[in-house]
């Protein structure tokens, strides 16, 4: 018999539609030449970098890992750029995925053509298919980095040898089961002794595999000769259970597609979908065609959203409402969690139903949209979702499309309102939560409509300023404050999942947010995204010149030619270099940092101070500019620093949102020290210029970080470096003040009591001031 390569075996896998299981390791992401830049960012944090060639190992040992240390490391995973060689893993027809690999991003690796990953994170996980290819389980056999005690990886050797039997190796043990006997597993990344998941466990798993169904890519593992896992390993290359090929996947599969071997991955029409039912009997099954162009951009609320949902025992309700609230992606699991009754109906909600539901009757028409506004987690996402599954289930005249993320293009859906109106739709609701203003859905409404269709949209958008909301009915904002009856709501609905029932009387911040963050800690990653995308929005601003009234017209022209590219010694804000993700420290950046520091301190940060400490290479940046910076973004709140107006102070929505944002994007305190030193540095202490409130901040600042702060003792291993701050701030800037001088020796008076310094700079402290 001539033997196939392995190639030749994943091609024929994929002609013949059989099952494929992606078995991937740890070292996915390096080569030989390029380390995983994920391992050495959290070996330098720990301190260990000379043990980078041990590989993933490293990272545990006998002493757990700091506390937040993997809410770090998943702001490094959402900030890292995938390879090109793991761009293969979307172009391949998986039907589950196990992976030993922390990233919480690799599910957006797998999601081309309308496929939604089924994340799987422990063995109590219960799936309702064992295998599919539009739903691929991701088994994460370790965990993923998060603040999720119960998913989150272990933090030290024992944890790990106990997550290994308690987890991993139940999980792995639905791998030959996933594959049945005519797939194939791949495995991918895997670099031996340098992963958390040894040889062994895999050539276990794979025990009943028979002849030529495991694919080894990356050549023979590296195992010492005398190591027992060499001999079985050989044992099983040359009883042909595994065929090894010495050439990565992404190598292989670029071959296949040199040679025009590789067919194109088809959309995969949803293995529940059905049809969409109307009133009297009519129905309409969509054509492919339309459908295909429709599910590029949004939802086809069918009659499969609208199912029966099976009961689930206690446990697997647990989770699934620990991931509805946390790592949830996809618009229909969404919907799903809503159907269960996992997120509470808000009082707002009524009279968006209302208001739907007269511009949905006969003879209703409006050439405007319905706007949700409201600021990040106050429940529009949820609303909007409701409002879809509420019209497709009680309005059976209607037909929903449901988008996230972005706003379809007219062109892509026109097809399908009109193929829904011949089938007896009165109308479509197009429900778009894509937080856009207000002018892009108004033209897809008249795009629509100028083309006969007779829709409906529904679209969302951050908050709009005080002074901004437009004052149309058509405008519904999602409060953050909490009613009485809505904080009974959400009591109860807690309670279903909490030990005991939280007494909503005793809540005395009613703001939502607070809630979300305290009793449902797996929604908290999602802080990490709103923060990446306020990163984004500052650079897009700073990145443009933005001229603040000018003075005459040959400024005017000094701005066009600025420009125009002719005026080389001048420079927007932020310099617009790509570098790379993970060591972005851009002024963007280093503004939501400051202010996050600052503010988990319950300390508002003067403008003129952000600016000037931000950004080393703009100095002086006035208030207007700053203004179209950092204006209207959701995650800040400004506030007037005195009476008369000229000074503006900075801070987040909420001290305990900054608290975890900090714990996330800094990963402790010493980061967080280096930040608010800074700061400190920065400050100008003058009586008689309009920098004085940042004499009044630092001293805010240097109470709320001592002892007797919200923070207790976190920056006491920091108190000598704040001191000598503090003193060169009194050496080059005057006048002194007293309470200055006071703070500074009384932070160097607590690093000595508290034993923070060794024996040698404690005298020093003592004899010299030093």
């Amino acid at each position: 018999m001539v033997k196939k390569s392995a190639g030749a075996h994943l091609l024929a896998a994929i002609q013949d539609k059989r099952p494929i299981v992606l078995v991937l390791g740890q070292d996915a992401w390096a080569d030989a030449e390029l380390q995983d830049r994920i391992l050495v960012k959290s070996l330098a944090k720990l301190g260990l970098s000379d043990e980078i060639h041990r590989g993933w190992p490293a990272l545990l040992g006998m002493k757990p890992l700091p506390e937040g240390f993997y809410e770090w490391m998943a702001e490094r995973f959402a900030r890292r750029v995938h390879p090109v060689w793991l761009e293969v893993l979307g172009a391949l027809p998986w039907s589950a995925v196990f992976t030993s690999s922390l990233d919480p991003t690799l599910k957006n690796i797998l999601v081309p053509k309308g496929r939604e990953p089924h994340v799987v994170l422990t063995a109590n996980d219960i799936l309702p298919f064992a295998r599919s290819r539009a739903r691929p389980p991701l088994y994460h056999l370790f965990g993923q980095a998060c603040s999720d005690p119960e998913t989150k990886p272990p933090s030290d050797r024992m944890a790990l040898n106990a997550h290994l039997f308690n987890h991993t190796l139940p999980l792995l043990g639905r791998l030959l089961e996933t594959t049945t006997a005519l797939g194939l597993v791949v495995v991918e990344g895997f670099v031996s002794n340098r992963g958390w998941l040894k040889v062994r466990d895999i050539l276990d798993a794979t025990g009943g595999a028979e002849s030529q169904r495991i694919l080894w890519f990356g050549g023979m593992p590296q195992l010492e000769v005398q190591d027992e896992d060499a001999a079985l390993f050989q044992e099983a290359v040359q009883s042909g259970r595994i065929l090894v090929e010495s050439s990565r996947l992404s190598t292989v599969v670029a071959e296949l597609k040199a040679a025009d071997a590789l067919p194109e991955l088809d959309w995969l029409e949803s293995e529940e979908a059905g049809t969409i039912s109307f009133k009297e009997g009519k129905r309409l099954q969509t054509p492919p065609a339309t459908r295909r162009l429709v599910e590029t951009v949004a939802s086809i609320v069918d009659d499969s959203w609208t199912a029966f949902l099976a009961p689930l025992g206690e446990d697997a309700k647990y989770t699934i409402f620990r991931r509805f609230h946390g790592d949830l992606e996809g618009a229909r699991l969404l919907v799903e969690g809503i159907r269960r009754g996992f997120a509470i109906e808000r009082d707002f909600e009524r009279k968006l139903r209302h208001r739907v539901d007269k511009l949905l009757s006969p003879h209703a028409h409006s050439d405007t949209p319905i706007l949700v506004h409201g600021q990040s987690g106050t429940g529009k996402s949820v609303a909007l979702a409701r409002l879809a599954i509420h019209f497709r289930m009680e309005r059976k005249e209607i037909a929903v499309l449901y988008a996230t993320e972005r706003i379809p293009p007219p062109q892509n859906i026109s097809g399908f309102c009109e193929v829904a109106e011949k089938a007896g739709a009165m109308a479509t609701l197009i429900v778009c939560d894509a937080n856009q203003d207000v002018s892009r859905y108004r033209d897809l409404l008249k795009s629509l409509r100028s083309r006969g269709r007779r829709v409906v949209v529904v679209g969302s958008r951050y908050r709009f300023p005080k002074d901004k909301v437009p004052q149309t009915s058509v405008n519904i904002e999602a409060p953050v404050q909490l009613t009485a009856q809505e904080r009974r709501k959400l009591a109860d609905l807690l309670t279903r999942f909490l030990p005991s029932r939280p007494d909503p009387t005793n809540w005395i911040d009613t703001h939502i947010l607070t809630y979300l963050y305290r009793f449902l800690p797996a929604s908290r990653p999602r802080l990490g995204a709103e923060a990446r995308a306020t990163e984004k929005e500052i650079r897009i601003r700073g990145s443009q010149y933005r001229p603040s009234q000018p003075l005459s017209q040959l400024a005017e022209q000094l701005y066009k030619a600025m420009e125009a590219g002719k005026l080389e010694d001048f420079r927007p804000v932020f310099n617009d270099r790509q570098i790379e993700a993970l060591d972005r420290q851009d002024t963007a950046d280093r503004i939501i940092d400051f202010v996050m520091v600052a503010g988990r301190l319950h300390c508002p940060v003067p403008v003129n101070l952000l600016l000037r400490v931000a950004s080393s290479s703009n100095h002086g940046v006035n208030y207007d500019l700053a203004s179209n910076l950092i204006s209207d973004l959701d995650l800040f709140r400004w506030q007037s620093a005195n009476e008369e107006g000229t000074e503006y102070l900075l801070k987040p929505r909420l001290a305990r949102e900054a608290e975890l944002i900090c714990r996330r994007r800094l990963g402790g305190p010493a980061a967080e020290a280096e930040y608010l030193i800074e700061l400190i540095g920065a400050v100008r202490n003058c009586d008689f210029d309009s920098s004085y409130p940042e004499r009044t901040f630092l001293l805010q600042l240097l109470r709320q970080l001592g002892q007797y702060g919200p923070s207790e003792n976190r920056y006491r291993p920091f108190y000598v470096e704040i001191a000598r701050t503090l003193t060169k701030l009194r050496q080059t800037d005057t006048p002194v003040h007293p309470s200055l001088m006071l703070q500074e020796s009384l932070l160097r008076r607590r690093a000595v009591r508290d034993g923070v310094v060794d024996d040698q700079d404690s005298l020093a402290l003592r004899c010299t001031g030093d």
